[in-house]
């Protein structure tokens, strides 16, 4: 089996857990929302919670080596016309993953203790860490799928629709980012929309991996 085809396996898997994750954490407080509900949804579900926090820390391993097989693929066109698009897309990838495993700390010490032994106010400040965490996430998928784009749009190897599909990402990427001095509701919808984004184009990246000859 080829890398190509190991490492879109292993983002298949990545996409698997990331609906996973998302599914069993449940719907989330804003951070607008009153410090009462915050402590509400922390103190409850408390199995569901560390599920999604297992599927959190799961999808780093496979990510890392789906994200491996795209930069690759985008080296192999990046040397033929001295470019870089492929290092911008690692280090978006990087920052994905420090972004994403900030707010997971946060959020993942709330949710195994439970709020035990906390007052309200430090619950609050770090749940509050977790989201602005979270919601700096948007601008690594931008670079990400913004960097895949460009490369596509210049040097057709791929399908038009996927390099409009990585546009698409990247553009909700930086608006969920922008939402941040929006009303909470937004913020949150549009969050959810550029981790959705992430998760299609993570699936159709990992399928075209997968038909690599």
């Amino acid at each position: 089996m080829s890398y190509a085809r190991t490492a879109g396996g292993f983002g298949i898997i990545a996409f698997v857990l990331m609906v996973l994750n998302v599914a069993f954490y449940g719907s989330t407080p804003t951070l607008d929302d009153p410090t009462s509900e915050i402590v509400a949804y922390i103190g409850e579900d408390l199995d569901m919670h560390r599920l999604a926090l297992i599927f959190g820390v799961l999808i780093l391993p496979f990510y890392a080596v789906f994200l491996s097989g795209m930069v690759v693929r985008i080296y192999a066109v990046d040397r033929e016309h001295g470019e870089a698009w492929g290092l911008v897309a690692l280090i978006g990838g990087i920052m994905i993953g420090a972004t994403a495993t900030i707010g997971g700390v946060a959020v993942g010490t709330l949710l195994l203790r439970g709020g035990a032994g906390m007052d309200d106010e430090t619950i609050r400040a770090i749940w509050d860490l977790g989201g602005r965490a979270y919601g700096g996430v948007g601008i690594a998928i931008a670079v990400l799928t913004g960097a895949v784009a460009i490369s596509s749009y210049q040097h057709p190897s791929w399908p038009p629709w996927y390099m409009w599909l990585s546009a698409l990402a990247a553009v909700i990427g930086i608006i969920s980012v922008a939402s941040t001095s929006w009303t909470s509701d937004t913020a949150l919808i549009l969050g959810y929309a550029a981790f959705a984004g992430l998760a299609v184009w993570t699936l159709a990246s990992s399928i075209m991996l997968v038909n690599e000859e």
